[in-house]
Order: structure tokens, then sequence, then C-alpha cells
């Protein structure tokens, strides 16, 4: 007789409508997993009646909840959706396509007569894919130095200096964000799909949130990603094959920590030997009288921390955690092509502790949480950075 095996189980996610109404036209999201966690457990209510003979009066089902946690490798594209959610923000993606654009090498600039750059929402900082234009040099990725109504400045994704070609404007020429997300209030439910292929069991999981995300980048090893889960209800479920539909995958590959970089107050640290970070959104299920299922989940406050760890090549890091003094981190993750980079401009270093004797090397180790920036409105930001 089969058996269910991890290897045969398959996730999928699908955004819920209206009182967890799911529509047939959209298609299931596939996730790709190391580990599926998510399942609902029931709470027993034990009796503390006294029966004679030392016996135990029959015990009732309490209260039921879902939670679990859906673990993986991070790969680019994968996990936006979930991301988003875990947020509590929207992805934003910033464009602008125009015949009116030119290119100055002098002070390494794209011009806009329509002066359109400051409407499309560009800001310093962001990272544009710019395409459309005769001249090679001309398109590809660039970080925006400086913005104004018709004109966008530009410096290479670490910030050196660029070489354009001077270009007349005529061509349809798109400049486009990958994509940033913040923190915001924006709750999204999904309805969670697990299928066990080899004893052909379907099980939804209904009006999941993210209540944490947590990223960590280990030494010599695998990024891995994990999203906390909390959930209504459990439910076996029928999928129809003719009226429903699952995505493709993605394919990317996992990102590693042999490729990448982090940033401290805008220097690299290059020393760095792991890093973590957590997003909780203090996310709880809460009852009512006279039903097992969840009422409802609460939304907490935003709660983003982690740690780090490096080897002592100076005091930079001792001397701001001792200073109370919040410092920028940036850590850019990357499979080679696509990018994500995270920021967090307003990060305090919280405790302290150094480990190392004998020939072995002395490693410090911080505890952090970001603080909300109230220049860019989020305590952290993430941005898409698609292959060039």
């Amino acid at each position: 007789m089969p058996y269910a095996q991890g290897v045969n189980q398959n996730t999928y996610i699908k955004i819920e409508g209206d009182g967890g109404a799911l529509d047939p036209a959209v298609a299931w999201i596939p996730l790709r997993l190391i580990n599926n966690g998510l399942s609902q457990s029931v709470e027993e209510l034990e009796s503390d009646e006294m029966l004679p003979g030392r016996h135990m009066a029959e015990s009732r089902s309490g209260v039921s909840s879902v939670t679990g946690d859906l673990e993986a490798e991070l790969t680019y594209g994968t996990f936006d959706m979930l991301l988003e959610a875990a947020f509590h923000g929207a992805w934003q993606v910033k464009t602008r396509t125009a015949t009116t654009v030119s290119v100055a090498a002098a002070d390494d600039s794209f011009n806009d007569s329509a002066s359109g750059f400051v409407t499309a929402g560009f800001a310093v900082g962001d990272v544009i894919k710019v395409s459309g234009f005769a001249t090679a040099a001309n398109n590809g990725q660039f970080k925006v130095a400086s913005v104004a109504a018709g004109k966008i400045t530009v410096t290479d994704l670490a910030g050196a200096a660029v070489t354009l070609v001077d270009e007349l404007a005529g061509a349809s020429v798109t400049i486009a964000t990958g994509g940033t997300l913040k923190t915001g209030s924006t709750r999204r439910r999904f309805a969670v799909l697990k299928h066990n292929e080899d004893i052909g069991r379907w099980l939804i999981y209904r009006g999941c949130e993210v209540g944490t995300v947590a990223i960590d980048c280990p030494l010599q090893g695998k990024i891995g990603v994990t999203f906390s889960l909390i959930g209504k209800k459990e439910e076996a479920y029928v999928f129809d094959g003719v009226t429903e539909s699952i995505a493709a995958p993605t394919t990317s590959v996992m990102m590693t920590t042999f490729e990448g970089s982090l940033l401290e107050g805008g220097t690299g640290l290059n020393h760095a030997t792991a890093l973590s970070l957590t997003l909780e959104n203090g996310m709880e299920a809460i009852y009512r009288l006279f039903s097992r299922d969840a009422y409802d989940i609460k939304l907490g406050r935003i709660n983003v921390s982690g740690s780090l760890s490096a080897y002592i090549e100076d005091s930079r890091l001792k001397d701001k955690y001792l200073g109370e003094t919040k410092t920028p981190l940036v850590v850019s993750l990357t499979d080679g092509d696509n990018s994500y980079e995270i920021s967090m401009t307003q990060a305090k270093l919280t405790t302290s502790a150094e480990e190392g004797s004998g020939d072995d090397p002395i490693i410090q180790s911080y505890d952090y949480r970001a603080f909300n920036d109230p220049a860019v409105s989020t305590e952290i930001t993430i941005t898409r950075i698609p292959a060039p």
C-alpha cells in the first residue's frame, strides 16, 4: 500500500477573496519548499469531575488552530507574494516609457523633455533597468544618484561612475524598477493547498496569514527563508482539474552566502560571519463563545530584529553598541543574476558578546533591532533587482 512521503508533497497558495472565496480562474501558485509544517491542532479539555474508583471523565475538544512554518531555500521571485503578506505592504514598481528621453554622457544622465521622472515616482537609490536605446551602453541596470522632473543622474550598482553615450530622444525607452516593498497594514489572506501525490490526498488551510518571516544567512551556506503562518481551518479538498489550474513554478536557483554583500554605516562589513533577520507582526488567533474555530486573527506591532556576527578587525561595531548609535544595515542577497537588497536604515545593536579561545579567531556577536525611519516610513525595505 502506498504511503505519504515528503518528496511527493507539493504546496500551492492562492489569495482569498471576500469571505474566503477562491476564484477558479486564478491559478494556484506553487511554492518550492523544503518543509511544510502547516497543520491544525485541537485543544483537549480534560474534565475535573471526581468519579468513583479514581476514573477520569470523558474529555472534550476545545478550540482549533491552524499554525505552522513553510521552510525554503531563498529563490528569486518564488515567495514575493508571501513577502508582501509578511510586510503587510505592496510591491511598488515605478515605470516611465516615453519617446522623449535622451542621454547625456557629460553628467551620466537620462533626460526627459516631458519632465515625467518625478511623476513616475523615481527616487535616489532606486535600481533602474533601462531598455530601448540604440546604443547598448545606455541600456542595462543603474542606480539613481539624483532625480529631477526632467533629469536622472546614475551610477553603477556599486555607486561608481558609468560610461554612457550621448543619444537623442526618439526611440521608445522604458525605465523601470524591479519593485520595492515596505512595511504597512494591508492584510492578505491565503488558502494553502497541500497535495500528497503518492496517496492522492488534498488538504486546504483557509484564512492563512503570514505572522512572521525569517531570513537566515549562515557562513558558507544556503540562504534560508521561513514563513510562519496562522490560519483558521483545515479541510479536505477536492481539486477540480477542469476548472482549476496550477501555474508553472519559478526556475531561479537558490541564493547562497558565497555571493552578495553586507554594508554597515555605508561601508562594507567584509568580515561578517553570519546574519539573520526576522519580521514579526504580533499576530494571534482570537476566539468567541460557542465556536471552536478562530473568530479572527489580530494584528500587532511591527517588530524587526536579528543578529549578526563578525571577526574583530576594529571597534566600529562595539563603539556603536556602547554609544547606542543607530546605523544603516544593507544586505544584498543574490543568485548571481537576480538579487534582493534589504535595507534597515535605523538599526540599533542591542546586545553584545565575544567568543573565541586558543588558536581560534574571536567572533563578535550582536543582536539588533530595526526601528521605523520617518524619512522612508518603514523599518525595513526590500528591493527586487532582476537580472540585467
